[in-house]
C-alpha cells in the first residue's frame, strides 16, 4: 500500500453531497452520497457511492462500500 502514497503528486478531495439514509433500522442502514473527486482544482471523477452502515459498540460504521463511477481516471 506504501507505494500507491509514494505515486501520489497532488491533493485530492473527496466531496460527498446529496447525503441520503435508506432503510435504516436499529442496527444496519443503507445510505447513497454524490462524489465529485478533484486534485489541484481539476475534477478527476464524478459518481454515486453506496454504504451499508453497521451499528456496533455505540457507533455507526461502514461494512460496505460501492462506487458507480461516470467516468474512468488514472
Amino acid at each position: 500500500m506504501e507505494f500507491a502514497w509514494a505515486a501520489e503528486t497532488g491533493q485530492r478531495w473527496h466531496h460527498l453531497t446529496n447525503v441520503v439514509v435508506r432503510g435504516a433500522d436499529t442496527t444496519t442502514a443503507l445510505a447513497t452520497a454524490y462524489l465529485m473527486l478533484t486534485s489541484n482544482a481539476a475534477v478527476l471523477v464524478t459518481g454515486v457511492f453506496t454504504f451499508q452502515l453497521d451499528h456496533t459498540g455505540g457507533e455507526w460504521r461502514i461494512a460496505e462500500l460501492f462506487l458507480a463511477a461516470d467516468n474512468t481516471w488514472s
